[in-house]
């Protein structure tokens, strides 16, 4: 993913400090948002990991079949 997330949430994080430090009732729509963020993120990176996984996993077996296949012709 693009640095535009980083910086969305500490955007998101700053508003949600100065308005805690200010009282106001924008705390707990920021503090949501930035939850609601965070998940989403950590949701989309957790899936891209399982499919590199995946992938190289499947290109290791298929090295180790060609290997294989070259030792015993």
């Amino acid at each position: 993913m693009s640095r535009t997330w980083l910086f969305v949430a500490a955007g998101l994080l700053a508003l949600l400090v100065v308005s805690m430090v200010f009282g106001n009732q924008i705390a707990a729509g920021a503090g949501a948002l930035l939850l609601i963020g965070t998940i989403i993120y950590v949701t989309v990176s957790q899936r891209r990991d399982r499919s590199n996984i995946a992938r190289a996993e499947r290109g290791a077996r298929e090295l180790r079949e060609e290997l294989d296949a070259e030792d015993n012709p």
